[in-house]
């Protein structure tokens, strides 16, 4: 017999649809919270939330992430199970989150990690821009933020930092050097009471449909969680600003300059990582970063609107000539993702010739997984921990989607 709803549950519109009422589980000292879209008939009769075949299977992945889930606290989005597990609708999230979702979560006093489970809570957490592909974003906010009645925490919060050196300055017309960036801070630290991090994964069921290869990203996440339980702060790197180490040259001779930083050949790691960048069919710049120490430079060739970024013939020529002579030089590796199909074949088209194609981080990913997504943005939360670029792109400065 299922649970019957408390009074907090009248006036939901799902008050008369849902059955039964799951209860969360779980310590409220508790330093992490699980939270799930909603329960499903198991739940619903259980009265105990991820207590079904899901649960199972997230059980499963809490071991594999060696997460004690009698150490958790395991709730609901909306505590009721939904006609033919629908997704809830704005207007029962919204009275849940009032009636019992944020009651719930104000009462943890210790809480420092929410895991929304499913695209339903992730955009609960982190507004309506969020969803699939937000899974394993790390997003730090304030304990005020998070407890906002009825209002989804949806921007993540910058952190602070020392404002990058931009050597010669970018471009007229283009991206203004963004000066918030990640805060690497020993493992050990604390967070403090006043910060809690927000880092979704995906449903178990969504996964048990047919996205088996997504369910080893998944464990990768919830081990990162753990680790941040055990202690640790984890860095979280703002996609949005420029590298500390980045240069946009002014003058050619700037070009020079960075390349003398690469080792003499056989005496140190000569490769290049390459990112082009370009609209349609035109080429915008191109990105290289040394392995060695991570120094960035971008090489432009339009601004965003379109007009040459070198406004002096010469030093239009000598941008052109550098690019095509560090391209081709077989001695500088070069690594793209994704280079075989596209990069190499738009930079030919231009008339350059790529030398030194060492390595493809698509192809390796495809060795290493080959039925996981391949997309960069992907590759850069699981291996790396950058948070979902697309997610932050559609998020305006106040919080509000672009």
């Amino acid at each position: 017999m299922a649970v019957p709803k408390p009074p907090g549950c009248q006036g939901c519109p799902a008050a008369t649809l849902g059955t039964g009422f799951v209860p969360p589980e779980g310590p409220v000292g508790a330093e992490g919270a699980i939270i799930g879209q909603g329960p499903g008939q198991v739940e619903a009769y259980s009265g105990v939330p991820f207590s079904g075949p899901t649960g199972h299977k997230l059980n499963l992945w809490l071991v594999k992430a060696k997460l004690h889930r009698h150490r958790l606290r395991i709730a609901n989005v909306v505590q009721c199970w939904l006609p033919k597990n629908r997704p809830p609708t704005a207007a029962e999230t919204s009275h849940c989150w009032d009636a019992h979702l944020q009651p719930l979560l104000a009462e943890m006093d210790n809480l420092r990690v929410v895991v929304p489970v499913g695209v339903p809570a992730i955009k609960t957490f982190l507004g309506p821009a969020a969803g699939e592909t937000t899974a394993g974003t790390i997003v730090e906010v304030t304990r005020d933020a998070l407890l906002k009645v009825s209002e989804p925490v949806s921007k993540p919060i910058p952190q602070p930092g020392p404002v990058p050196e931009v050597r010669g300055g970018p471009p007229p017309g283009g991206p203004q050097p963004h000066q918030d960036h990640g805060v690497d801070v020993p493992s050990g630290s604390s967070t403090g009471s006043s910060s809690v991090y927000v880092s979704p994964i995906l449903h178990p069921s969504y996964i048990i449909k047919g996205k088996w290869a997504l369910e080893p990203a998944q464990v990768t996440y919830l081990r990162r969680i753990a680790k941040i339980l055990a202690g640790d702060r984890p860095t979280i790197p703002d996609v949005a600003a420029y590298p500390p180490s980045l240069t946009i040259p002014a003058v050619p001779d700037q070009l020079d300059e960075w390349l003398e930083g690469l080792p003499p050949p056989g005496e140190g790691d000569r490769r290049l990582a390459a990112d082009i960048e370009g609209i349609g069919n035109v080429l915008i710049g191109i990105g290289f970063c040394r392995f060695e120490d991570e120094a960035t430079i971008y090489v432009p060739f339009r601004r965003t609107g379109g007009e040459l970024y070198w406004t002096d013939p010469k030093s239009q020529r000598r941008a052109v000539e550098w690019l095509d002579r560090v391209l081709s030089d077989p001695t500088i590796g070069k690594v793209f993702h994704n280079g075989n199909t596209f990069d190499i074949p738009f930079l030919e088209q231009f008339g350059f010739e790529v030398g030194g194609f060492v390595d493809d981080t698509m192809v390796g990913q495809a060795y290493i997984y080959a039925e996981m997504p391949k997309r960069l943005e992907f590759l850069g939360t699981l291996w790396a921990g950058l948070p979902s670029w697309k997610y932050l792109s559609k998020v305006g400065e106040e919080g509000d989607d672009k």
